[in-house]
């Protein structure tokens, strides 16, 4: 499976959640979010800078950040809004990526 940690833009955002995805909403000047980078590193968990993409931001209701969201076929499945701990992030992850 995938092992990196991908910045997308709406593009390929429209395209990743059609399938089961862990998305994080982040902010370069954001400490917390800076904390949320480095868990999610190496866990196939995408980032959306919102700087970037302010108009996806808006989209999805990302009013602070991090934010981590969990799709599945098109549909927002979970939230977590604020920063987490690596067992959060772990649990996270367990329950909404796919096996292998």
């Amino acid at each position: 499976g995938r092992c990196t940690l991908t910045r997308i833009g709406r593009k390929e955002f429209l395209s990743i959640i059609h399938g089961r995805a862990v998305i994080a909403f982040l902010s370069r000047w954001c400490i917390s979010c800076k904390r949320v980078y480095r868990l999610l590193k190496k866990t196939g968990a995408y980032i959306v800078d919102i700087e970037q993409e302010p108009l996806l931001a808006e989209a999805f209701r990302v009013l602070g950040v991090p934010v981590i969201v969990c799709f599945q076929n098109g549909k927002e499945i979970y939230r977590r809004n604020g920063v987490c701990s690596r067992k959060q992030i772990s649990e996270i992850l367990k329950i909404k990526m796919p096996d292998g």
